[in-house]
């Protein structure tokens, strides 16, 4: 991981929307950051400027750059920006329709389309909320569940309380799914999209990275929790479903509370 540390100026940085993925993709969707600088689709070096973070690293979930590498794939977000210097470890996961299995490869720039949440800090040190739970004993996604709990506790607030993080699941076998090609038909129930996903099983350690929000009290369209996950050994990633087992699952979790959000290219209600 590119980030060691989870303080300092911590902010979830909630871009695009998966309104620009579903029914239909907006494959052309541009984003106006900081400075007015207008830039085809995004960076995330973009998105260090826009938060007035000048050292520090960014780890969540998003779509990787089909404009780059043609291909339609779900994206491990993992980089460290200082002094001009990049640490980039994010990882594109990828469906091999021919074979019908998951690829990964690993990221050799900064860019991405369509949506992405993060969390940016620092990276310097300071407390954070470590969780180790273990024997699941309700139905659900793990993430959904922190995002559940913040929603209990702080969705009465004016304000939206939010976190980011990293999740190991250390036991057990976790459901994930990548992406194929862009539909070229409207994607527009449940059922379409189960059909559409490509879904695999990775074996623990399992790792993911993401954000979760009690609520969007102001009407940002935010995506209240995203996490993408990839393996011990980085030969799978994408995005994280449910562990297999709940009776023997085990989880150790490090998160931190964001100071601050930040909303890039939110969609019009047109959408």
């Amino acid at each position: 991981m590119e980030i060691r540390r989870l303080s300092g100026k911590a902010i979830i940085c909630d871009v695009g929307s998966f309104d620009y993925l579903l029914p239909v993709p907006k494959k052309d969707r541009v984003c106006i950051v900081l400075s007015d600088l207008l830039a085809k689709h995004y960076d995330l070096l973009d998105v260090f400027r826009s938060a007035g973070v000048a050292a520090g690293a960014v780890i969540g979930a998003g779509a990787g750059p089909f404009f780059l590498t043609g291909s339609n794939s779900e994206m491990v977000i993992n980089i460290s920006s200082e002094s001009g210097v990049v640490k980039n470890g994010s990882l594109f996961g990828l469906y091999d329709k021919e074979n019908n299995k998951p690829l990964l490869t690993k990221a050799d720039n900064t860019k991405f389309a369509l949506l992405g949440q993060m969390f940016m800090c620092e990276g310097k040190p300071g407390p954070v909320i470590e969780l180790n739970v273990s024997g699941r004993i309700q139905d659900g996604k793990f993430d959904a569940m922190i995002r559940e709990a913040l929603h209990v506790k702080y969705g009465h607030l004016n304000n939206a309380v939010g976190l980011g993080g990293v999740i190991v699941q250390e036991k057990g076998k976790s459901l994930y799914h990548v992406l194929p090609e862009f539909s070229q038909e409207p994607i527009d129930s449940g059922e379409k999209l189960r059909n559409w996903i490509k879904m695999f099983e990775m074996e623990s350690p399992v790792i993911s990275v993401g954000i979760a929000v009690s609520h969007d009290p102001h009407h940002l369209g935010l995506r209240l929790e995203h996490f993408h996950c990839f393996n011990q050994n980085q030969t799978n990633c994408g995005h994280c479903h449910f562990d297999t087992y709940g009776p023997t699952v085990s989880y150790r979790c490090y998160f931190s509370i964001a100071n601050h959000l930040l909303r890039i290219d939110q969609p019009s209600k047109s959408l």
